[in-house]
C-alpha cells in the first residue's frame, strides 16, 4: 500500500472541499469521513458510529469501492460487509481501504480524530510513515461557521467555540511535535481558497506527486469527486459540509479581514478571545 495522507482539522475548517480537491489528483483518492481512528477495533467503531449515524462515510466508501455505486441497496450491502469484519482492528480496515486504491495515496479527513491525542497517536502507530496535513481556519471564521452549522440543525451549543478551536488545535500541535518535520505540513484554509494553484502545487510537491498543470487543474474541480454529493436516504451525508454537497465547486475567496482583537460576533457581553486563544492563533499565522 501507499502511505496515506491524513488531514488534521476541526470541523468547519475547509476540510471537505480540501479533501475533495486533493482526491481529484490523478495519484490520490479521497474518502468521506470514516472516523476509523477514534476507536481501536471495528466492533467498538460500529457500536459508536452506527448509533450516532457516523457510519455513512465508511458505508458509502465501501459501496463505491467494492460495488461501484452509492445507492440504497449498495449501502446496505456495504453495512453487511462491515458487520462481517468487526473482528478487524480499525488500522486493518484502513489498510484494506488503502490497498483498494493503491497505488494512489488514500486521503482521510475525519475531524473527530483531533478530539483526542490518542486518536492521532493511533493513526501514527498504524502508519508511522503517513503524511499529516494540519489545516487551520481563523478562530473568528471557525466560530461563526461552527455555530451556524448547529443552529441550522436546531441543536443548541453551550460551549464557546473558541474553547473547542483551542483544544483541538492544541491536540494537533502536541501530536505533531513528535512527528518528523518532513511528514507534516501546515496550511491555512483561507490561503488555499485564495490561491489554489500555488498551494495545491506545494502540497503535491511535498507528497512527491505530479505537479504539472493538468494535475493542478483537475484538483480545482472538486465537484467531480464521486463523494461530492449527498448519498442515498440510508446514508445521506457521510460527514462534511452540507453547503458543499448542495453546490460542490471550488469557490475562490479573498482572505477575509478578521481580527483577534475586540468582542466576539457570537457573544453579547463584549468578551473577546482569551489570551491563550490569541497566542495560539498568532502562532498559526493569524492576526
Amino acid at each position: 500500500m501507499t502511505e496515506p495522507l491524513i488531514i488534521l482539522a476541526p470541523m468547519r475548517s475547509f476540510s471537505t472541499v480540501t479533501g475533495a480537491m486533493l482526491g481529484q489528483h490523478p495519484q490520490m483518492y479521497s474518502l468521506l469521513e470514516t472516523h476509523l481512528f477514534i476507536c481501536d477495533t471495528m466492533g467498538r467503531w460500529w457500536a459508536m458510529c452506527r448509533h450516532h449515524n457516523l457510519d455513512h462515510g465508511l458505508a458509502r466508501a465501501i459501496a463505491e469501492l467494492l460495488v461501484g455505486r452509492q445507492d440504497e441497496a449498495s449501502v446496505e450491502w456495504a453495512r453487511t460487509w462491515i458487520l462481517r469484519h468487526l473482528h478487524w482492528t480499525t488500522a486493518e480496515f484502513f489498510r484494506f481501504l488503502a490497498g483498494l486504491v493503491h497505488p494512489s495515496v488514500l486521503v482521510d479527513k475525519s475531524p473527530l480524530i483531533v478530539n483526542r491525542i490518542e486518536h492521532l497517536q493511533r493513526a501514527y502507530a498504524a502508519f508511522p510513515h503517513a503524511r499529516f496535513l494540519h489545516l487551520t481556519r481563523h478562530p473568528v471564521g471557525f466560530g461563526v461557521s461552527f455555530l451556524k452549522f448547529f443552529n441550522d440543525l436546531g441543536i443548541p451549543i453551550a460551549i464557546d467555540p473558541q474553547v473547542r478551536w483551542h483544544r483541538q488545535h492544541s491536540n494537533v500541535l502536541k501530536f505533531l511535535a513528535n512527528v518528523p518535520p518532513e511528514q507534516q505540513m501546515r496550511l491555512r484554509g483561507e490561503d488555499l481558497l485564495a490561491d489554489p494553484d500555488h498551494h495545491l502545487r506545494t502540497i503535491t510537491s511535498w507528497l512527491g506527486l505530479r505537479t504539472d498543470a493538468d494535475a493542478i487543474e483537475k484538483m480545482k474541480h472538486p465537484e467531480r469527486s464521486k463523494f461530492a454529493k449527498f448519498g442515498p436516504n440510508n446514508a445521506r451525508l457521510g460527514g462534511g459540509d452540507t453547503e458543499f454537497f448542495r453546490n460542490p465547486r471550488l469557490r475562490r475567496s479573498k482572505r477575509a479581514v478578521q481580527s483577534l482583537e475586540g468582542s466576539l460576533p457570537w457573544r453579547f457581553d463584549g468578551i473577546g478571545f482569551t489570551p491563550d486563544v490569541r497566542k495560539l492563533a498568532r502562532d498559526l499565522g493569524y492576526k
